[in-house]
């Protein structure tokens, strides 16, 4: 399961900025060209990449719950019109025991690059697995 990978991609548009801005209560602003700094999270818009590693081994994706996010960006913000391409990788499964019982906690690594291959965004994403 560690090291398990999936092709990402994450296309910064203007429609979907635009709904993400709502979905947060931020206005629409047609003239805002960068995409609000949580934009990343929309990642499985575009591909369920993490899911699809946690439904191959048999999770039930209902019992998964969001964990943790650090997001960071070494190039500066997102900007509509970026075309980010990358990966996911499964960097680690913890096991711990939690007030209702066992649970897991897995860690993605999600980096996503431009086509000139500068690295746009990491995101390390840990969801909590109950049962």
């Amino acid at each position: 399961m560690i090291g398990d990978r999936r092709p990402a991609r994450l296309l910064v548009e203007r429609g979907k900025v635009a709904e993400f801005r709502a979905a947060v209560g931020l206005p629409d602003r047609p003239d805002v060209q960068v995409a609000p700094p949580t934009f990343p999270a929309a990642i499985e818009v575009f591909g369920p990449a993490v899911a699809s590693i946690l439904s191959d081994r048999g999770i039930n994706l209902g019992s998964v719950l969001h964990g943790t996010e650090e997001i960071s960006y070494p190039a500066g913000p997102l900007r509509v019109g970026d075309e980010l391409t990358g990966e996911v990788v499964l960097t680690d499964v913890e096991e711990r025991t939690g007030r209702s019982g066992p649970l897991r906690i897995a860690t993605f690594a999600i980096d996503l690059s431009r086509p000139d291959g500068t690295t746009a965004v990491t995101v390390r994403r840990s969801l909590v697995i109950v049962g």
